[in-house]
């Protein structure tokens, strides 16, 4: 069934803040960094499920839905065209073959719904559209009643994705737009971010590296809008593990970092074993 309903706590929340601020380093600003907007596009506004025709948003269709057969369907044959329209309100105007819709049409639900484009023995094949006021609108490649190869989502709160979609999920490679917030463009599975990718932000700020389930979780490369850059390790969204970050004047913080912070500098503790060896 095709499925996702709203955007973007799949995805990021804000960009981190200019600079980071380490005990010391007055000269940069404060970079704290906020959690991912890398979320989960399934938690968007809505649950990320495109569902099943009686009041929802399905379009994977249920067969028992759009059977020809269906008993006192209405049908108006003209010109190559068919147009039936089922009890439950449903209405299918367009080709058939050997008793199936099968070639161009358009299938407009009871709930206001509508799919038009291609269809092959009673399911959405090919190329088509399928429109939910005020929550979506899908157009790309159909198998089998889902979205599956290459397609366009828009949201109702203008969010969009261009990409690969696998089963009625975004699933490969694909470019997730959240206007005046950012841009990501990488790896998808399962309807998350997963994999490799690249998050610019509104104010300059770009993030390349890994992701799991949406956070920024393994190697990773923060650039700031001022100069500033963190190579290191993240989970969770946040800096956790060995790490440096690289100040503009040419300075930097390197050693363990947790929860965001730098809880180890490689520096000082030269510095210790530096005043050990002079006093032995």
């Amino acid at each position: 069934m095709l499925m996702i309903v709203s955007s973007c706590s799949k995805y990021e929340e804000a960009p981190e803040n200019g600079g980071l601020n380490y005990n010391g380093n007055d000269n940069i600003d404060n970079i704290d960094e906020n959690n991912d907007i890398e979320n989960n596009i399934k938690n968007n506004d809505e649950n990320n499920n495109i569902e099943n025709n009686d009041g929802v948003t399905d379009v994977e269709y249920d067969s028992e839905n759009i059977e020809l057969e269906k008993p006192e369907a209405e049908e108006v044959i003209h010109e190559n065209n068919v147009k039936i329209i089922y009890p439950n309100g449903d209405i299918y105007e367009g080709e058939m073959k050997n008793g199936m819709m099968d070639g161009l049409g358009i299938y407009t639900y009871s709930n206001g719904d509508v799919y038009e484009g291609e269809f092959k023995e009673n399911k959405q094949n090919g190329h088509g559209k399928h429109t939910s006021p005020n929550i979506y609108v899908y157009e790309g490649e159909m198998k089998n009643g889902m979205m599956d190869g290459v397609g366009t989502y828009t949201y109702s709160n203008g969010d969009v994705y261009e990409g690969e979609f696998k089963d009625n999920v975004q699933h490969g490679h694909g470019k997730f737009t959240v206007p005046n917030r950012y841009v990501y463009e990488g790896e998808f599975k399962d309807d998350f971010i997963n994999g490799h990718g690249v998050t610019i932000y509104a104010n300059g700020d770009k993030y390349e590296g890994e992701f799991v389930n949406g956070m920024k979780d393994g190697q990773g490369t923060y650039t700031f809008a001022n100069g500033n850059k963190f190579v290191g390790k993240y989970k969770d969204g946040k800096k956790e593990g060995t790490g440096v970050l690289y100040y503009i004047d040419g300075t930097f913080d390197e050693g363990m970092w947790e929860n965001d912070s730098l809880v180890d500098n490689n520096e000082q503790n030269n510095e210790i074993i530096q005043v050990i060896e002079t006093v032995d």
